[in-house]
């Protein structure tokens, strides 16, 4: 069931993956003791370029995809006096958004939400597409780089009518020193390889992708996205898609990427 407003009206909508297991490592990606200076400073400028974004872009809701403990981009909906729902494939996750949602005091008319369900299937969450005005999903922290098939992150977005916001890094050596040290400190080590479609960190049953800003704009263009790439403070990249025509149903899948470095066995 659904209300006119097109608002989710259950707290689970997951189809479960065999490829994603974070039940276990979820809460070590966002805690504070396992984030480096040149991490925290990328947070600060990713939650700028989001506000930034959400000022101007006349949006009223705000989907995230992979809310984690509602640390990323929560704080910023709201404080934008936006609708939010947070999308988690965890369920512990979105309890985590939940709880961290009665924390704030909401405007008159403002709601905000945390629903276990998965970002590369978002119209399975009774509700989403039915708004009247186009949402914009965002996809904060690299969420992007460490989910297998991302692109279907894009195709679920483009069939529930959305925009699509991708923040992840850059290309460099900079932002692979950071992001390096933060999956040390996460207890990831590991070594990045850089292939045709990006940088790849594997560590031991971990792999983070950062994509090229030509693979993105491929993927966003496939999907049916006008995209815009945007460097944002010293490490970051936001890579835009404003939906050009609305889905009716999922696209064809991809073929998974053959130079995505398989995970470890064992």
């Amino acid at each position: 069931m659904t209300d006119t407003y097109g608002w989710p009206s259950t707290m689970t909508a997951i189809d479960p993956h065999d490829d994603l297991d974070m039940d276990s490592d979820w809460q070590r990606l966002v805690a504070p003791e396992h984030l480096p200076p040149a991490i925290r400073a990328h947070l600060r400028a990713e939650r700028g370029l989001l506000a930034s974004v959400l000022r101007t872009g006349g949006y009223r809701v705000v989907i995230e995809a992979g809310c984690a403990d509602g640390s990323l981009c929560l704080p910023v909906v709201l404080s934008c006096g936006l609708d939010y729902i947070g999308v988690d494939v965890v369920a512990q996750a979105a309890a985590a958004t939940r709880r961290a949602i009665t924390g704030y005091r909401l405007r008159p008319g403002q709601r905000a939400v945390a629903v276990h369900g998965d970002a590369r299937a978002l119209q399975a969450i009774d509700g989403l597409g039915r708004a009247p005005e186009r949402p914009l999903v965002v996809l904060p922290f690299n969420l992007f780089g460490i989910v297998s098939r991302p692109y279907e992150m894009l195709q679920s977005a483009a069939a529930i009518g959305a925009d699509v916001l991708i923040l992840t890094y850059q290309v460099t050596p900079e932002a692979s020193t950071a992001r390096s040290r933060y999956f040390t400190l996460g207890g990831w080590p590991g070594s990045e390889v850089e292939l045709s479609d990006g940088v790849h960190y594997q560590g031991d049953h971990f792999i983070s992708s950062v994509y090229s800003p030509e693979t993105l704009r491929r993927w966003l263009v496939e999907a049916g996205f006008q995209p815009t790439m945007q460097p944002f403070g010293d490490i970051g990249l936001a890579a835009s898609g404003a939906l050009r025509v609305v889905t009716k149903s999922l696209p064809e899948r991809h073929a998974e990427p053959v130079t995505r470095p398989a995970a470890p066995a064992g």
